[in-house]
């Protein structure tokens, strides 16, 4: 018979080994759309905003955004960074609304990038970088590179025009 030390250990690296590997089923986040901006202050080149999002969790549990920065590009062009400095909860199983504050840090001549690109129909939009999310106590980087199409005519309501 073993000696109860011993199933004790056993059976805790047991349930800790089945916690970890539900850990590796994981589901992609789903954004499914933008649903707000508004500009919270303008200082030099740095932007403070909140933003809107809807995006739908289909995993069995909830996911916290931590603090992250990723490099926005338009149209292949650098135009700055964008910093998420509050931890963001993602409840599980359903479509969130959330009110994300942002700090963007833009490069130079990035407003006239903006204002260049805000007369065409549609623009590329493509953010790249590293992501951090958290399960409980532990975290993980993931590689972002998405890439959207979007109107360059709202590229004038982000710049107060």
């Amino acid at each position: 018979m073993m000696p109860r030390k011993l199933f004790l250990r056993f059976f805790i690296l047991a349930v800790l080994g089945g916690f970890i590997s539900s850990c590796a089923v994981y589901e992609d986040l789903e954004f499914e759309r933008m649903d707000g901006f508004k500009l919270d202050g303008i200082k030099g080149r740095d932007i403070n905003m909140t933003v809107g999002v809807v995006v739908t969790n289909p995993n069995w549990y909830a996911i916290k955004l931590l603090p992250s920065t990723v490099q926005v590009f338009l149209e292949g062009q650098l135009i700055g960074e964008v910093h998420l400095n509050d931890k963001v909860k993602i409840r599980r199983k359903q479509e969130n609304t959330l009110s994300v504050p942002l700090n963007a840090t833009l490069e130079e001549g990035a407003m006239f990038t903006m204002i260049r690109y805000s007369t065409k129909d549609t623009i590329s939009l493509r953010m790249t970088g590293d992501v951090r999310a958290g399960v409980l106590f532990v975290s993980k980087k993931m590689a972002v590179d998405e890439n959207r199409k979007i109107s360059g005519k709202g590229l004038k309501g982000m710049m107060g025009n």
